[in-house]
């Protein structure tokens, strides 16, 4: 009996961490993986009731495959509340060939094949241990960089599951909270010029800018004219390096990013903070300042639609013209010398 538990255990445990693995590295939707994992243990229990439940060894892994089920469930939440991230590090490498040979052993069967996969499931969890100890001892190094640092925590939504405990204080000026996870360490950073009718998205619903550089990399939905004078040339540049550097969100004026390269951290923040200087002030007339940003910014296409943008608005349209006749892009300045009203440029 004990060998049959042993064995559908750590067939089973293969399972969990595949299906893991699945969505932490490939995207897997989890809902998929916790069904797929759910489903399989369940199916073997099934099965090994229906053709030999009176065998010792068939009880066992009957034992063993039960203990998977209630593991694939209590793991379950972890990756219910995290994103996913995707294949990046030689970390992710090492946990695939670990979870590979795992498996292999286990085909081979015997002494040395059980051998084989019990050592390497050991290793898989000895790296999870120490690089989560990385992460923390990262989270302790930058709080001391940080003035006035203490603890934040904060309420999550499912009262049977503990406070989250940030860290914060002032980076630079700018206050930032930052959390050390298993794999990972997730910065906020405030953003009080953002304004709250702006949401950044990374998909193809949200608004072009004409900056190719920056359109591929993120969208952004709102108040057009908030969006036009948010979005300066440096602001687009800053926001692209960032989302090169770790996933993006932007929650309650807060900037989110979870970032999966420890050296990146620092750099990280230091980019945020500068963002947060670099975001306009809002006051006074938006499409004024529309007018302004246009004369300064370099990407032409930018320049092009904000110009076509304030004559469709109705906004001083021959003072739009007149700006965009002298244009340096030709087509910018035919354009305008085309569309203005008689008696413009006299």
């Amino acid at each position: 009996m004990i060998e049959g538990t042993l064995q559908a255990l750590s067939g089973g445990l293969v399972v969990v961490i595949l299906g893991h693995l699945a969505y932490e590295l490939f995207g897997v939707p989890r809902t998929v993986v916790i069904a797929s994992e759910l489903v399989v243990c369940a199916t073997c229990w099934l099965l090994i009731a229906l053709i030999s439940s009176a065998d010792p060894v068939a009880r066992g892994a009957q034992i063993g495959l039960a203990i998977d089920g209630l593991l694939a469930l209590a793991t379950s939440a972890r990756i219910w509340r995290r994103p996913a991230p995707r294949l990046r590090s030689a970390y992710d490498v090492a946990t695939l060939a670990v979870v590979v040979a795992a498996i292999a052993g286990l085909c081979v069967g015997g002494a040395f094949g059980y051998s084989i996969a019990g050592a390497s499931l050991g290793l898989f969890l000895v790296r999870s241990s120490v690089r989560g100890l990385a992460w923390s001892r990262v989270e302790k190094r930058i709080r001391t960089q940080l003035t006035d640092a203490s603890d934040w925590r904060e309420r999550v939504s499912n009262a049977d599951d503990a406070d989250l405990v940030w860290s914060t204080g002032l980076w630079n000026g700018t206050r930032v909270w930052m959390r050390a996870e298993a794999d990972a360490m997730v910065i906020r950073v405030a953003q009080g010029r953002w304004p709250a009718g702006v949401a950044l998205v990374k998909s193809d619903r949200g608004e072009l800018t004409g900056d190719d550089a920056f359109d591929s990399a993120l969208r952004v939905r709102g108040d057009e004219s908030l969006r036009r004078v948010l979005l300066s040339a440096e602001v687009r540049e800053r926001l692209v390096a960032i989302l090169a550097g770790g996933d993006v969100a932007l929650e309650d004026q807060k900037l989110v990013v979870t970032i999966r390269d420890q050296r990146a951290v620092q750099p990280m923040l230091d980019r945020c903070v500068e963002l947060t200087h670099l975001l306009p002030d809002l006051d006074g007339d938006v499409l004024e300042r529309v007018f302004d940003n246009t004369a300064r910014e370099p990407n032409v296409n930018v320049r092009a639609d904000n110009y076509r943008w304030l004559v469709a608005r109705d906004w001083h349209v021959l003072r739009v013209y007149r700006a965009a006749s002298n244009d340096p892009d030709p087509q910018i300045a035919a354009w305008a010398r085309e569309h203005a009203p008689d008696g413009v440029f006299r």
